[in-house]
């Protein structure tokens, strides 16, 4: 995912995040667990759960697998 929270609530995309300190927390925007900063070379920063503890996305996360049009409609409702 490109973008993700911080503990204030506020949404911060990865090319953002870079510039702030090392220990920030971020947080999955919709299921809120926490999630990791990955910038690998070249390509495009991300944010995503290591998949362990408390790091894996909760079920009905529209992250954690392709949504139901009905079910997408319900996240923006």
């Amino acid at each position: 995912m490109l973008t993700a929270r911080l503990e204030d609530k506020t949404v911060v995309n990865a090319k953002e995040f870079e510039s702030l300190p090392a220990q920030t927390s971020v947080f999955c925007m919709d299921c809120h667990v926490p999630v990791h900063y990955v910038k690998e070379g070249n390509k495009i920063a991300y944010f995503k759960t290591s998949g362990k503890g408390d790091s894996v996305h909760k079920e009905g996360c529209a992250f954690a697998r392709p949504l139901s049009f009905t079910e997408s409609v319900g996240k923006v409702m």
